[in-house]
């Protein structure tokens, strides 16, 4: 239990140093995708797992579309997509155990407190 929760506190302060980061100091995405993230690997190990963990074949992406569809019903009908995105994204990391429940918890309440 001990070690999980280090695992847990040592993965969210990597995504919070790397979101408190000023962008001055970040590369354009461009850069990140095509060269950095290599380089980066070492220091947002977490990250670099998640930009790399794209699907392999069409077969991923059209059960992902799906999911998506069963997401958005009448009763959701009002949801935003920036939130549909979200609950895709979530669900697929969790799909793939790339990382667990707790680290993909981390990174959308993050993301929703950035906005």
């Amino acid at each position: 239990m001990i070690i999980e929760t280090n695992t847990y506190i040592s993965k969210y302060k990597e995504i919070q140093k790397y979101l408190e980061e000023s962008l001055d100091h970040r590369n354009s995405i461009e850069d990140l995708v095509k060269k950095n993230w290599k380089e980066n690997s070492i220091e947002y190990p977490t990250l670099y797992s998640i930009v790399l963990s794209v699907a392999s074949s069409s077969v991923e992406i059209e059960r992902t579309f799906s999911g998506a569809k069963l997401l958005v019903t009448d009763n959701r009908s009002n949801l935003v997509w920036e939130r549909i995105e979200q609950c895709v994204l979530l669900r697929e990391w969790v799909n793939i155990s790339r990382v667990d429940i707790v680290e993909n918890s981390v990174i959308f309440i993050i993301q929703i407190f950035q906005k």
